[in-house]
């Protein structure tokens, strides 16, 4: 067996390049001369920061868990109010990928909803084919940006 992560998502690492392996000492020998022509080691600054989120970082952990999981619901509720907006149900990511009806070019209506009520989503099609007609929304902002987001959003979706 062999388990893999990393400490980008889960304590709000990303970026850093961070994670981490356990498995059987004979595949962690072949890992690391895999991993050794890539790249030498994780800068020691965010090697750091890794032990630290492994030792002490539970608690703020399980706070953030929770900031989220209101987050998503009060997004989620907000979308499925917008006469069109689809909503799947998400569970383990921050993010939330609602079908907007009659959306055909992703890119375009991010584009537009970013120019005129500075609100940036990211384009359904940038993930692929079959992302097109939906957005992806981070719901990881403070509610104080995600309130005024969601309405921009919705009055955007009223305009067009």
């Amino acid at each position: 067996m062999i388990a893999v992560n990393s400490f980008s998502k889960s304590y709000c690492m990303t970026g850093w390049r961070l994670g981490w392996l356990v498995s059987r000492p004979d595949l962690i020998r072949k890992a690391t001369q895999l991993n050794e022509f890539v790249v030498s080691h994780a800068p020691s600054m965010a090697q750091k920061a890794g032990e630290i989120a492994l030792r002490d970082g539970e608690a703020e952990l399980k706070t953030m868990v929770e900031r989220l999981k209101k987050n998503r619901d009060f997004v989620r509720e907000a979308l499925r109010q917008m006469p069109g907006v689809t909503v799947p149900q998400a569970e383990w990511a921050f993010y939330l990928f609602p079908k907007i009806e009659g959306l055909q070019d992703s890119f375009e209506f991010c584009r537009q909803l970013l120019l005129r009520k500075k609100v940036g989503l990211a384009p359904g099609v940038a993930f692929g084919e079959g992302g097109e007609g939906s957005v992806r929304i981070c719901y990881a902002a403070d509610r104080s940006v995600l309130e005024p987001a969601v309405e921009r959003l919705d009055s955007f979706l009223g305009s067009t």
